[in-house]
C-alpha cells in the first residue's frame, strides 16, 4: 500500500506541474509566426559570418531571400523573452552522440575533437516545434547552420527554459570560457555584435522557438 500511495503522490505532483506548464502556454505557442509568414516551415536558416541570414529548403539547394516579416521584429535592451513550451533547439552534434550508442567511443571522440578543434566549421542546430501531432513529425522543423562564433548563444538558448532578457545573452558572452579565450587569443574567432545577436533573435522569434511576453511585432 506504501509504495501505491507513493506513486499516486508522485503522479499527482507531476500532474500539477503538467498544469502549471500548460497555464504558462499561450495561443504563440501553437500558432507560430513563420506558419502565417511566407516561409515553408521546413527548411534551412544560415547564419552567415556578416551575421546575415540566407534560407534553403531542405530539399532544394537554392538560397531564397529571407522572409521580409522577420526584421519586422523587434527586439530592444528591453525585450524579454520565453522560451516556447512546445519548442526543443538540439545541437546536431549531440544529437548524433545520444543515437550513435553502438558506435566506438574513441570514434566519437576524435570526430568531436576534430570538429571543435576549427573555427571555420558551422555548427548545426535542430528546432522542433509541436512535435507528436496526427502526422507524427513537428509542426516546424528548422535546421540552423551558424558560424561558431554564434555557438555560445546558441548553447545559452537551448538550454534555458525561463524567461530572459537581451542582457542575459550579453553577460553570457562575457563570461571566462577557456575554449571562447584561447580562440581569442589566436585571433580566429571574433564574438558577436549586438545587431547581429538581436538579428538572430528575430529569426528564433519567426520561427517559434522564442516568443515575447508582450506584443513586439508591428
Amino acid at each position: 500500500l506504501s509504495s501505491v500511495a507513493s506513486a499516486r503522490a508522485r503522479m499527482q505532483n507531476l500532474l500539477q506541474k503538467l498544469k502549471q506548464v500548460v497555464g504558462q502556454m499561450t495561443a504563440d505557442d501553437f500558432l507560430v509566426p513563420c506558419m502565417i509568414g511566407t516561409t515553408e516551415p521546413r527548411a534551412t536558416v544560415v547564419i552567415t559570418d556578416s551575421g546575415d541570414c540566407k534560407n534553403a529548403r531542405e530539399d532544394d539547394e537554392n538560397d531564397t531571400p529571407p522572409p521580409p516579416e522577420v526584421k519586422k521584429i523587434i527586439i530592444g535592451d528591453e525585450t524579454v523573452f520565453r522560451i516556447n513550451s512546445l519548442a526543443v533547439l538540439i545541437k546536431e552534434t549531440d544529437l548524433i552522440r545520444q543515437t550513435s550508442v553502438s558506435e566506438d567511443v574513441a570514434t566519437i571522440a576524435e570526430s568531436t575533437s576534430s570538429e571543435d578543434s576549427s573555427d571555420e566549421c558551422d555548427s548545426v542546430y535542430r528546432l522542433h516545434v509541436n512535435f507528436g501531432n496526427e502526422q507524427l513529425e513537428s509542426t516546424v522543423e528548422i535546421k540552423f547552420v551558424v558560424k561558431r562564433k554564434f555557438e555560445t548563444i546558441m548553447d545559452f538558448l537551448a538550454a534555458r527554459r525561463c524567461s530572459f532578457v537581451f542582457e542575459d545573452i550579453i553577460s553570457r558572452l562575457n563570461q571566462p570560457n577557456s575554449k571562447r579565450e584561447s580562440a581569442e587569443s589566436n585571433s580566429t574567432m571574433k564574438l558577436p555584435g549586438a545587431a547581429e545577436i538581436k538579428y538572430l533573435l528575430q529569426n528564433m522569434v519567426y520561427y517559434g522557438y522564442l516568443s515575447f511576453q508582450q506584443s513586439n511585432v508591428k
